[in-house]
């Protein structure tokens, strides 16, 4: 199915073994905003020289998954529900087939989660939680489901412009090169 649609954030599988299938193709994973038509996360083929877009599969509906990361293997799909009640969503996923199955939910630590990171051992998950103003460190299971918080770093405090920072908003969490 053709279907054109603002694609808020994008990850690309860097897997040799998926581009290779389709060489003239770039297959992504979309994550969307959910509040009017969207149903969740969007596996997507972009035509390399047309660069036009076909959506191969959807999730069943998840609420605003607007970030997300997969597993190195790419069998895991963890994305953010930026909603009041801040979770993180895992869904099981087959790239060749492109269906995803939900695995778990989990607390995210903080309202409006916004980014997530699997840290390169593959075992730990980051949430930044903009209204919550926190972060928060989550194990990855064996199975690839998530566990509850192990920590949350809450921040306070307020920024210059007291009519839009009247409290912190983490925007992102990221892993350095060496993993510390």
């Amino acid at each position: 199915m053709k279907k054109s649609f603002g694609i808020l954030i994008l990850t690309l599988f860097c897997s040799g073994q998926l581009l290779a299938q389709k060489s003239n193709a770039y297959n992504i994973l979309v994550g969307t905003y959910t509040q009017k038509t969207s149903e969740g996360v969007y596996y997507v083929s972009i035509d390399k020289e047309t660069l036009s877009s076909t959506i191969i599969s959807h999730s069943d509906k998840i609420d605003n998954p607007s970030f997300l990361d997969i597993s190195k293997d790419n069998k895991y799909i963890y994305t953010v529900c930026e909603t009041d009640g801040g979770s993180v969503q895992v869904l099981n996923f087959n790239q060749d087939t492109g269906q995803f199955k939900h695995s778990n939910i989990v607390n995210s630590g903080g309202a409006h989660p916004c980014h997530i990171a699997l840290d390169k051992t593959g075992k730990w998950i980051f949430t930044g939680n903009y209204t919550g103003g926190s972060l928060a460190v989550l194990p990855v299971k064996a199975d690839g489901k998530l566990g509850e918080p192990k920590q949350i770093i809450q921040h306070y405090g307020t920024g210059p412009n007291k009519d839009r920072q009247e409290k912190p908003h983490v925007h992102s969490v990221n892993i350095s090169p060496d993993n510390k």
